[in-house]
């Protein structure tokens, strides 16, 4: 119920008992009423907050207490502040570091560059000396086997083991004489006796500059430097022609105290050093013979030396027999 009503009813009974109040006196009587209202409500509230804040008083610390409670509150920033300023500072070591790094490898790699450098002209100056002394040697070496070609018979005979040398050295050298040369030394050792004490090492000599003649330098100087194979039959079944084809490129066969039978040796280097051997169709294709005779080579090497001096120009050529035949068969 409102002051209106309130009104109303007190006013009908006091009409009931012969009082009259006005309307103004009435909104007068309600103002009164209001104020009354809100300063009781204002004591409340006043005591109401008075009284939460001695019990809020109550929670917070006092004294030394309020220091620490300080102190443990900023800890976590100061916490925080130390650990930005530590990945501050860890950030700038590492990149201190990294340059520092970079910079060193920068310098590591132009002095290493420039010792490169000087390494590489050094190595250029020393090969062209080491080729211009090759070069010479070379020209010495082909100056004296033509002079050792120029000589009359009786004097080349007589000059045939510094003749064999001067081969050999020319195959070492990847220089080997032209075959002009090479022709005019055939033709002078086929008059030569061959009961000489250097005649079959010169021979053997001659074949093995026959076979090298007109080889890449760099092929024959990595065949030259090939290890003996192994004292193995070459094993393999015969193709369509009935031979076994050898293919072992990776070593130099030696003929000396092998049987060879029905064999197609391309491309291959082949030894003697003079000693027997049997072979029974036997085909060379395109091989290089390096062959070291002794005073007195046996029979087969002598034969053999002979064969491919004979078949030079071709540089293929087959052996149907050569040292002791085949057994019959049973």
């Amino acid at each position: 119920m409102s002051f209106g009503d309130l009104a109303a009813v007190d006013h009908e009974a006091e009409v009931g008992l012969g009082m009259t109040i006005s309307k103004k006196e009435w909104s007068a009587i309600e103002e009164k009423i209001e104020e009354s209202i809100e300063a009781a409500s204002e004591a409340l509230s006043s005591k109401a907050v008075a009284s939460l804040r001695k019990e809020i008083d109550a929670f917070r610390p006092h004294g030394w207490r309020r220091w620490l409670f300080l102190l443990r509150e900023l800890g976590i920033l100061g916490v925080n502040a130390t650990v930005f300023v530590a990945l501050l500072a860890l950030a700038a070591s590492q990149f201190y570091f990294a340059n520092s790094r970079l910079a060193k490898e920068a310098g590591f790699e132009s002095d290493t560059s420039n010792a490169l450098s000087q390494i590489k002209l050094r190595l250029d100056s020393i090969d062209k000396q080491s080729s211009r002394t090759s070069a010479y040697v070379k020209s010495l070496n082909d100056k004296d086997i033509l002079r050792t070609v120029g000589l009359p018979q009786t004097q080349f005979e007589k000059n045939l083991g510094a003749l064999s040398g001067q081969l050999r050295s020319a195959v070492s050298l990847q220089d080997v004489p032209q075959l002009g040369t090479l022709r005019m030394i055939s033709a002078k050792l086929d008059k030569a006796p061959t009961r000489l004490p250097d005649y079959w090492p010169a021979l053997g000599a001659l074949a093995t500059a026959y076979s090298t003649s007109g080889k890449d330098e760099y092929v024959l100087a990595a065949m030259m430097n090939l290890p003996d194979c192994p004292r193995t039959q070459p094993q393999g079944r015969a193709g369509s022609d009935g031979y076994i084809h050898n293919k072992s490129v990776d070593c130099a066969w030696v003929l000396d105290g092998a049987i060879y039978r029905h064999m197609v040796f391309e491309n291959l280097v082949i030894k003697s050093r003079g000693a027997g051997f049997i072979l029974q169709d036997v085909r060379f294709i395109n091989c290089i013979f390096v062959f070291e005779l002794p005073s007195a080579p046996s029979d087969p090497s002598r034969r053999l030396t002979k064969e491919i001096l004979a078949n030079a120009d071709q540089k293929t050529f087959t052996i149907s027999s050569l040292g002791e035949p085949s057994p019959a068969p049973s």
